[in-house]
């Protein structure tokens, strides 16, 4: 969803912010990030796995965080991960 903030789109865990914020963080100082393997949950309350990959792009005079998540919630439990 462009334009949208990824921490608002769902509801996540304390300990996923924490990560999350972490991994934002680490791109503005310009540093690399692998992707990382979080919990969320659906708008019905389910927990979900996500596969969540983030990278610095510069726009023009802006500078944003693109962000990929994929949920991986079947594959995890199934110990395809």
């Amino acid at each position: 969803m462009v334009g949208k903030d990824v921490l608002q789109l769902m509801a996540l865990p304390s300990s996923t912010l924490s990560i999350l914020h972490k991994v934002h963080e680490q791109l503005i100082k310009g540093q690399e990030v692998e992707q990382s393997e979080i919990q969320g949950y659906t708008k019905e309350g389910k927990l979900i796995w996500v596969c969540y990959t983030a990278t610095l792009i510069r726009l023009h005079e802006e500078i944003l965080i693109q962000v990929i998540a994929q949920d991986i919630t079947d594959r995890k439990l199934s110990g395809d991960i």
